[in-house]
């Protein structure tokens, strides 16, 4: 016998749905739902059916439009102030414009192998290999090759701090009366071919300010002695190259650095500004420096990220040498040497090869530190020494030099006095903060359920709880259906 439907059975599975919609309606609370169960007529069911789900759609649109937005991890940046007792005090890297000195050279140049070769080189003057002549500043007329000098070499050339100080009374003071001193206050920190070895004050930080204004920051006065400096060696001008910066920080004096000419009083103010970003997946994508390449020691730095990645593409496609490998990469700066001698290549070729050096994005990411510290500065200059006081800087340096006639313009073009200090003991914070947390998050989410829906987190559980309940009960009548369209058969 063929299967026959009982449409009273599935009437029957109905009636008992629509009872316990009606009785979901009474305790449910979720907003609509009790006006279309007790509605009085079909139209106002209707009505009230389309506008419950007019205002459910308008919900899960807004929720969705929540999530996405919460995928895409926006941020926020805010800005605040902080004031403190003491600011821990920058380090201060400095470097002499006069980066390597005639009566170094002069003095070495008569028993060291690699001076002798250098000159050998380059001299226009006819030099013995063996015994080189004296030189005067019109004999040196040369490009500086520094891979050619080792690092004692190249220390011992440098115009350090050591020679810089001069004999001032004190030439280096830091709040009012403490006496900084060389070398236990300045370290070799920075090399680069055209800057020589640059030395840093307070590489260690343990100096730290405790009142605002200049009594109670930095005070450096230096002698540069122009007519020691080596012709074309040294290209920059007459004055120092200063960097303001974290101790933890290396710098860059080409990208970093202020210049301060001879004669005159440098007033530096500075003002601390700290820079927090967020990790991915958020926007920023910043990092810590994990991985990447970096020439210089010290904390990541996106300059340092840049500077490395050119320098490390330069050497694999040109066989250019860095001179700044040998103090912080010996190993990879023997290896590229010897790639170098090995290639044999002109200068032409490097040249060229320099110029048309291409580097793709992908070659080469840098992107923001995470947490990152820098001195926002303000520099002005005022003439110095003052026309009242330069008699006894004349009779100073011309006790110190030997010479015999001292002028003005003498003075003005060989010392420089810096005065470097905080502003105010506070600093400025620039963090960025995520814009949905879980908590904002879900308050968002619960803030579109209440106002289009009316619902709660237990309004949501009571409808899933109820469509289960339906779902479990309209398969049970299917089955009795089934059993009873088998029985009948």
């Amino acid at each position: 016998m063929a299967n026959t439907v009982h449409p009273k059975q599935d009437q029957k599975v109905h009636t008992k749905l629509a009872t316990r919609f009606k009785q979901f309606s009474e305790v449910a609370t979720v907003h609509g739902v009790h006006k279309v169960a007790n509605s009085t007529s079909r139209s106002r069911m209707i009505a009230w059916s389309v506008l419950c789900l007019t205002l459910v759609g308008h919900a899960v649109y807004s929720i969705s439009s929540s999530v996405k937005e919460y995928m895409s991890y926006p941020t926020l940046t805010y800005i605040k102030k902080e004031t403190s007792n003491k600011m821990d005090f920058p380090s201060i890297t400095i470097c002499n414009a006069n980066n390597y000195r005639l009566s170094a050279l002069q003095s070495m140049s008569s028993n060291d192998t690699d001076i002798e070769q250098l000159l050998a080189s380059y001299l226009q003057t006819s030099l013995q290999t063996k015994n080189v002549l004296p030189l005067s500043r019109s004999d040196v007329a040369m490009k500086y090759s520094s891979a050619l000098l080792n690092s004692t070499t190249i220390k011992t050339l440098s115009s350090s701090i050591e020679w810089m100080k001069w004999n001032f009374k004190d030439w280096c003071k830091f709040s009012f009366s403490i006496k900084c001193e060389s070398p236990e206050d300045f370290t070799d920190y920075f090399y680069h071919s055209n800057t020589g070895v640059c030395q840093t004050f307070n590489y260690d930080g343990k100096y730290r300010q405790i009142a605002p204004g200049a009594p109670f920051g930095l005070k450096l006065k230096l002698f540069t002695n122009e007519w020691d400096k080596v012709p074309q060696f040294s290209d920059g001008g007459a004055g120092i190259r200063i960097m303001i910066h974290p101790k933890d920080i290396y710098p860059n004096p080409f990208a970093d650095s202020m210049l301060v000419p001879t004669g005159h009083l440098a007033d530096i103010p500075i003002h601390k500004v700290i820079t927090k970003r967020l990790k991915s997946p958020f926007k920023t994508n910043c990092t810590n420096g994990d991985g990447k390449f970096l020439i210089f020691p010290g904390n990541y730095t996106v300059g340092n990220c840049q500077y490395s990645c050119f320098f490390k593409k330069a050497l694999e496609e040109c066989g250019l040498i860095e001179p700044a490998y040998k103090f912080h990469k010996p190993r990879e700066f023997q290896e590229s040497l010897k790639r170098f001698q090995e290639n044999n290549r002109s200068k032409a070729d490097l040249s060229s090869c320099f110029h048309h050096l291409k580097i793709d994005e992908d070659d080469c990411k840098c992107p923001p530190s995470c947490y990152e510290e820098k001195y926002r500065t303000k520099i002005s200059y005022l003439q110095w020494p003052t026309p009242a006081n330069i008699p006894y800087y004349r009779s100073l340096m011309a006790n110190f030099t030997g010479r015999e006639k001292i002028t003005d313009a003498d003075v003005h073009e060989n010392i420089v006095f810096l005065k470097i200090y905080f502003d105010e003991l506070s600093y400025d914070i620039i963090a960025e903060q995520a814009v949905h947390l879980w908590p904002r998050f879900f308050g968002t989410v619960g803030g579109q359920l209440g106002l289009w829906m009316g619902a709660s987190a237990f309004s949501i559980i009571e409808f899933f709880l109820f469509i289960a309940d339906a779902v479990l009960e309209m398969c049970r009548g299917k089955v009795r259906n089934d059993d009873s369209s088998n029985t009948s058969a």
